[in-house]
C-alpha cells in the first residue's frame, strides 16, 4: 500500500490515480497468490497420483520407465511433458492411462493460469521507481502540480504507443551519443593547455638567496622522490623525480609535440560541455513529453476497458501526470 504522506504530496487528480493504481497491484497480488497457491495444491496430487499408478502398471510395456515429474515437479514445464507425452499417440490413448488424459491438462491450466497471473503483477514493477520519486520529493520538499494536457497522435492507440516507445528507445541513443561525444579541437587544445600549466606550475623553481646548505633554487627538492610502504604491502611515492621542473623547462616544445598530434578538424558530433547539458536537456524533455503521451493513450485504453502494461521504468512526472 501506497504511504498516505507520499499521497499527500500529490495534487488532488494525481492522489486518486495512484491509489487506483495501488488497488489493481493489491488486487493483482492477491490473485497472483491465490493461482499460485493452486499449482502448488494441484502438482504434488498429480505427481503423487502419477507415481502411484505408473508403479501399478509397471507391467505394461515401458510406462514405468518414463521420467516422473516427481524430482522436479515445480519448475517442470508441463506443457512441455504433456506434449512429450501425446507424441506417443498409442501410450496417450491408452485405456490405462485415462486418468492422465483427465488430469494432466489440470496441472498445464494451472501452471499457464499462475504465470499469467505473476505477469500482470510484474507489470507493476513501475510503482516502486514511482514510490522512489515521491519519497526524494517529499524529503526536498519540492511542489508538485497537474500538467498539463498533451497532445495525443491521432492513430489506434496500441500503434501510437509503440511510436512512442520507438521513440524513446531513438532518444536513449541520442543520450548515449551524447555522453560519449569527442570534444570540439579547441577545447581539446585549451584542456592541453591547462594541464601543462599545473604540471609546470608545480615544477617551477623558487630563487631564495638565503639558502646555504642547497643551491639557490633548492633543485634537489625538485628531483628528490621518497617512497614508503604502506600497511598492505604496497608501495607510496612522495615528492617529485623531476618532472615537473624538465615540463617548466622545455613547456613550450611538449606543447608543441603534443598539439601536432591533436587532428584539425573537429570529429563528427564533437560538443563542448555547454553544448552537451544543452543536449541533455534537450533529450530530456523529448523523452518526458514522449511518455507523457504514452501515459495519456494507456489511461484513455483503460477507460476503454482495456489494460495496456506500463514500462517498467516509465517516468514518474508521466504517470502521475504532475509537473516538479
Amino acid at each position: 500500500m501506497i504511504d498516505q504522506r507520499l499521497l499527500e504530496i500529490l495534487p488532488s487528480p494525481s492522489r486518486l490515480k495512484l491509489q487506483r493504481i495501488d488497488e489493481d497491484r493489491r488486487a493483482a497480488t492477491v490473485a497472483a497468490f491465490d493461482a499460485g497457491e493452486e499449482f502448488r495444491r494441484i502438482v504434488p496430487e498429480y505427481v503423487a497420483f502419477e507415481t502411484s499408478t505408473l508403479a501399478r502398471l509397471s507391467g505394461y510395456g515401458d510406462a514405468s520407465k518414463e521420467f516422473g515429474p516427481s524430482r522436479q515437479s515445480m519448475m517442470l514445464d508441463w506443457a512441455a511433458y504433456e506434449r512429450a507425452l501425446r507424441a506417443d499417440a498409442t501410450a496417450w490413448n491408452s485405456p490405462h492411462f485415462e486418468w492422465r488424459r483427465a488430469k494432466l491438462p489440470q496441472v498445464v491450466r494451472a501452471q499457464e493460469a499462475a504465470a499469467r497471473r505473476e505477469e500482470e503483477l510484474q507489470n507493476f514493477g513501475f510503482l516502486g521507481a514511482v514510490e522512489s520519486w515521491l519519497k526524494r520529493v517529499g524529503y526536498l520538499g519540492d511542489t508538485l502540480k497537474p500538467a498539463k494536457p498533451v497532445a495525443v497522435p491521432e492513430g489506434v492507440g496500441i500503434d501510437v504507443i509503440a511510436a512512442c516507445r520507438r521513440k524513446l528507445l531513438e532518444l536513449d541513443a541520442a543520450w548515449a551519443a551524447a555522453e560519449g561525444a569527442p570534444l570540439p579541437i579547441a577545447d581539446m587544445k585549451a584542456n592541453l593547455a591547462s594541464a601543462l600549466d599545473q604540471i609546470a606550475d608545480r615544477g617551477e623553481p623558487v630563487l631564495d638567496p638565503r639558502r646555504r646548505e642547497t643551491d639557490p633554487f633548492g633543485l634537489g627538492a625538485l628531483f628528490q622522490q621518497l617512497t614508503f610502504r604502506n600497511p598492505t604491502g604496497g608501495i607510496i611515492s612522495a615528492g617529485g623525480s623531476g618532472d615537473a621542473f624538465l615540463l617548466w623547462i622545455f613547456r613550450s616544445e611538449v606543447e608543441e609535440r603534443l598539439l601536432s598530434m591533436i587532428p584539425k578538424n573537429d570529429a563528427p558530433g564533437a560538443l563542448n560541455d555547454v553544448q552537451r547539458e544543452a543536449r541533455f536537456a534537450e533529450i530530456a524533455s523529448a523523452r518526458l513529453e514522449a511518455e507523457r503521451i504514452e501515459e495519456a493513450v494507456i489511461c484513455r485504453a483503460a477507460a476503454d476497458g482495456f489494460s495496456v502494461p506500463r514500462r517498467r521504468d516509465a517516468d514518474p512526472r508521466a504517470v502521475l501526470e504532475v509537473v516538479a
